[in-house]
């Protein structure tokens, strides 16, 4: 009886163990798979959440400080018509790769695409405390790609960029939801972006951006104040253009435009109309705020 036991005692333990094993490689497998499925639609860290077993799955969300990006490809409607389908969807195809990429590495989360329009944020699903300053790296990034040639087509990309609250979860149905974020915050991003199209400019940052950027970071012009549809009040806008490193003579040209803009708003038209052509010239004859 005691020869039986033996054995039993060996194997016994060994099964358990071989079973935490097994249970734990099929858990590290599956997480893995996940992480890779979601990959595709996510930045990598989000994927690490949602692959996390704790991750939440259910609808609602969280109040959250982050920064919203919007982005979107100038007349791309009508570039459209002109093509089929297919071309349509390499071009955006590869333009997604580009920008995407310019997001990512600044920690970055792609929300989603649509249409020809990608909306991205930082903070809010992966903890950041710099997240506004990442934007505006990301932003400075996605200007490089301002006047891109993707497939033999010239596209120029608009940005905008606005921190602030914002609620962040699954939002939806009990059917069906997508991990985003909601709120003003999101609303005046997505304003941002339109407003380069009347302006002619390719990224606008908030006020509540610009002062999160500090000093000699990067280059930015103060564009005036401004009301914009959802807004009560007015709200102050910025202009981004690079880093400081990058800088190309921004200097004088900007000083210009920003002393033209104080004549404009204290009603000295006359030498703010100078300074506004003084500051078309210096960029070559083409700046859209002057």
């Amino acid at each position: 009886m005691v020869c039986l036991l033996i054995p039993s005692a060996i194997q016994v333990p060994f099964g358990l163990a071989w079973c935490v094993t097994s249970q734990y490689l099929l858990e590290s497998r599956r997480r893995k798979e996940l992480r890779k499925a979601f990959g595709f639609y996510l930045s990598p860290e989000m994927a690490d959440l949602i692959a996390d077993s704790d991750f939440d799955l259910h609808p609602g969300g969280r109040e959250v400080e982050a920064t919203v990006i919007f982005t979107d490809l100038e007349n791309f409607t009508t570039l459209s018509e002109t093509l089929d389908p297919a071309e349509v969807s390499n071009i955006l195809i590869a333009y997604f790769e580009q920008t995407t990429q310019c997001i990512l590495k600044n920690r970055g989360t792609i929300i989603k695409y649509v249409g020809d329009a990608v909306m991205a944020a930082l903070g809010a699903s992966v903890v950041e405390l710099a997240h506004a300053r990442r934007a505006a790296e990301a932003a400075c990034d996605l200007r490089c790609l301002a006047e891109m040639n993707v497939r033999g087509k010239r596209l120029r990309t608009r940005v905008g960029v606005n921190s602030g609250k914002v609620l962040a979860g699954n939002l939806g149905s009990s059917f069906r939801f997508d991990y985003t974020m909601i709120g003003d915050t999101t609303n005046f991003a997505s304003r941002l972006e339109s407003l380069n199209k009347y302006l002619k400019t390719q990224v606008l940052i908030s006020d509540s951006v610009q002062q999160q950027l500090g000093e000699k970071q990067f280059v930015t012009r103060f564009l005036g104040e401004f009301k914009v549809a959802g807004k009560q009040q007015s709200v102050v806008i910025h202009e981004l253009f690079c880093r400081c490193a990058e800088a190309n003579g921004e200097e004088e040209w900007i000083a210009t435009f920003e002393l033209g803009l104080s004549k404009f708003r204290a009603a000295d038209f006359g030498a703010a109309a100078e300074l506004m052509e003084r500051t078309t010239q210096l960029r070559g004859g083409n700046d859209g705020p002057a």
